[in-house]
């Protein structure tokens, strides 16, 4: 029986930081897309989890305060207002911030999906390299 558990613990251990590492590649890759001329990138987010990850990447600083930001990730708060670039971690926020967020990545059946929105990359002077520009949609 111990043994059962032991090898479901770390299963789930295993699984669970593949998917912390996958999310820590998805973000530095987003990020320095979407600044790229960026030596260091101020990172605000409503999620302490979220800063703890991506607080250990190249190039990024983790700002207290959303208006000392380069770019803020949201994952529940609906009604941020700052000056910032805003990319969200789900469907339901990316179409509260349809108007606002340049995009956003959240897990969908257990996939990564990654959605820019064209108007807003626009709006913000960001062109995405040619291999994010798949993602990119004209039309929410």
């Amino acid at each position: 029986m111990k043994n059962v558990l032991l090898i479901a613990l770390l299963s789930f251990t295993l699984l669970f930081g593949s998917k912390i590492e996958t999310e820590k590649k998805i973000y530095d890759t987003i990020i320095h897309a979407v600044l790229p001329n960026y030596e260091t990138v101020r990172l605000w987010s409503d999620s302490k989890v979220l800063l703890e990850e991506l607080g250990s990447l190249r190039g990024i600083q983790v700002v207290n305060d959303v208006h000392d930001a380069d770019i803020a990730i949201v994952t529940k708060r609906s009604d941020l207002k700052c000056d910032c670039l805003l990319f969200v971690t789900s469907y339901p926020l990316l179409k509260r911030y349809k108007n606002r967020a340049i995009g956003g990545f959240f897990w969908q059946k257990g996939r990564p999906n990654i959605l820019f929105l064209q108007p807003n990359l626009q709006k913000n002077g960001i062109e995405l390299p040619p291999s994010m520009r798949q993602f990119v949609e004209d039309d929410f």
